[in-house]
């Protein structure tokens, strides 16, 4: 809990590194991982760490692929890369399984 609150404030202070850090600490050690998203990926992103930051929003669509916020994120992360068909397929909505 206070590993999260410790990220937040690392943002709100700018300091992008410990942010991103501190949010990789709360994804490893809680039982709700999502939570870090999309705060993760975008401290990452403010690093100019295209790859990180797309890795990490990435693992966040891992968590629960059908989150339009890490799949917005993903997709705006991908397009300094020049990745324009990763950003597309971010950018799609999930398609259901009919199982």
């Amino acid at each position: 809990v206070y590993i999260s609150q410790l990220a937040r404030i690392y943002g709100e202070l700018g300091r992008f590194r410990e942010a991103a850090a501190a949010w990789e600490s709360y994804v490893a050690s809680s039982p709700t991982p999502q939570e870090a998203c999309p705060q993760l990926g975008d401290a990452y992103f403010r690093q100019g760490l295209i790859e990180a930051s797309t890795d990490a929003f990435q693992r966040c669509l891992s968590f629960d692929p059908t989150a339009t916020d890490a799949s917005y994120y993903c997709a705006r992360a991908n397009l300094p890369a020049g990745h324009l068909r990763q950003a597309r397929a971010a950018a799609a909505p999930p398609v259901a399984s009919r199982d």
